[in-house]
This record gives structure tokens, sequence and C-alpha cells, in this order.
């Protein structure tokens, strides 16, 4: 066991990989380090709005527990529990009631209400999900 762990006088003469690299071809080449590449401005734009939603989630339950006390904020939490609970029921009711259909809740409206139903609950649900996410964004900007 001890020779799997190096000593001083081991890391003295270690060598630099990306330095012994710079001459050699073959199978040597490929241990070298690369280093990472540049991240683009929409992985950093997804990083910044990532970071602005997580920092709400975490912010907003405790100003809502300040303004309602510890009674408000668990009749807010259970009532949104319930409905949630409600809609996963709703939709584990539908796919198995009609599994051939799966593409989420406009084809759901659309197979029972036709197609201008089906078109209005896909732009509401498009809807409701970009203001959730911009109003999320300045509520933690803030």
């Amino acid at each position: 066991m001890a020779d799997t762990v190096p000593s001083i006088a081991d890391a003295s003469t270690a060598r630099d990989p990306v330095a012994d690299t710079a001459g050699t071809t073959g199978s040597d080449a490929d241990t070298a380090v690369v280093a990472p590449g540049k991240m683009t401005l929409p992985t950093l734009t997804g990083m910044v709005v990532g970071s602005m939603v997580g920092a709400g989630v975490f912010s907003l339950p405790a100003r809502f527990g300040v303004a309602t006390g510890i009674l408000g904020s668990l009749i807010a939490w259970a009532i949104a529990g319930t409905g949630m609970l409600m809609l996963a029921f709703v939709f584990q009711n539908l796919a198995i009631r009609k599994p051939e259909l799966d593409s989420g809740v406009f084809i759901y409206a659309k197979a029972g209400f036709g197609d201008y139903a089906g078109f209005n609950s896909a732009i509401g649900f498009w809807a409701s999900s970009a203001c959730f996410d911009c109003s999320g964004c300045a509520t933690a900007a803030t």
C-alpha cells in the first residue's frame, strides 16, 4: 500500500504532461491534458438565468414566511401541493385512458375539444411558462 501513495521526493521529480507531449507523437500525445474550450454566450446566459431563478426559489418562501407567518406558509404550501397532486392525477388518468396520445397538454386538449382548443391550450401553457420565468428572474434580480 505504501507504493501507491507518492512521496515528497516523487513530487519534486514529477513532470508536466503538457510540456512532455510537445515533441512526441503517437500514444504519448493522447494522454495530454487539454484545456477546456470557451463558453458561448447562450451557455453563459443560461447560467445567469438559472442562478437568478434558483435564488428566487430560495428567497421567495422566506419573504412569504416573514409576511404571513408560519401558519400562512403552511396553508399556502398545502394548497399548492394539493393542486399539483390533482394535476398529476389528471395527467395520470389521461395517460391511462389514452396511451396513444403522448405530446402533453396540446394533444390532450386537441383530442378532447378540437384544433382551436388544442392551439389555445398550447399557447396558454407556453405564455404562462414564459411569464413565470421572466417574473422569477425579475423578482430574483430585485
